[in-house]
């Protein structure tokens, strides 16, 4: 069960990002969320447990159908800002590239999401270890994160995509650790591992979105970036 590091989630520590770098994730709720209703389904079969499968599932519809708002409300305004005509053209190779590396990491998350909602077999654990999908997932966000990282301007923008992008252990205050396949994937029930799921893809169109408006900012911070003096 996840619930040792339940009070202390919003202090999640990745062991990547120098040293011990603390920094509340801006949708912790739904995070927390999952927590609270992993302990509670584990103990679906105790007599004095309150809430039923019904009421479970119930509180998953209602985190899920608010990430696929989110969702379509990112990919509207991520595309409408690519749609600007005011980048300059080493801009618009970035912004292409980290589109199309988004775009494919996306529809991989939103593949493995449908399968594992229309089968219920949890596709990264196969007899208490990962299975051949569990490492597929484990090497492909890895990659996308170094080609993301590789286009990070500071280390404000790269620190996000660590946290928010990353594969690391997670450590919590009291000094559990856990791999982030093991932490977010074996111990959430079915309903709780597609939330996630879902969650994952609204946070990567998040850092999207960031690094756009990073672009978009950068000319008005500095008015005279692009002024050619003679």
């Amino acid at each position: 069960m996840l619930t040792l590091v339940l009070t202390t989630r919003n202090e999640i520590i990745h062991n990547n990002v120098g040293s011990k770098m603390r920094k509340p994730m801006r949708n912790i709720p739904i995070l927390l969320l999952l927590i609270i209703i992993s302990s509670c389904n584990s103990n679906l079969k105790s007599e004095s447990n309150s809430m039923s499968e019904t009421d479970i599932d119930g509180m998953f519809g209602i985190l899920n159908s608010k990430s696929d708002e989110s969702i379509v409300f990112l990919m509207d305004d991520i595309h409408a800002k690519i749609l600007r005509n005011d980048y300059d053209s080493l801009d618009v190779v970035k912004i292409q590239k980290y589109d199309k590396l988004t775009k494919d990491y996306l529809k991989y998350l939103s593949g493995i999401e449908k399968q594992y909602a229309e089968n219920k077999v949890n596709p990264f654990f196969t007899n208490g270890k990962y299975s051949e999908k569990g490492t597929e997932y484990l090497n492909k966000t890895e990659l996308y994160e170094k080609e993301i990282l590789k286009l990070a301007d500071n280390n404000q923008t790269k620190n996000r995509i660590r946290a928010k992008a990353g594969v690391y252990s997670v450590i919590a205050k009291n000094g559990y650790e856990a791999k982030h396949l093991d932490y977010y994937f074996d111990d959430l029930p079915h309903k709780g591992i597609v939330t996630y799921l879902k969650f994952r893809q609204q946070s990567i169109l998040e850092l999207e979105k960031d690094f756009l408006n990073e672009i978009l900012i950068e000319p008005e911070q500095n008015p005279t970036a692009n002024t050619v003096y003679n």
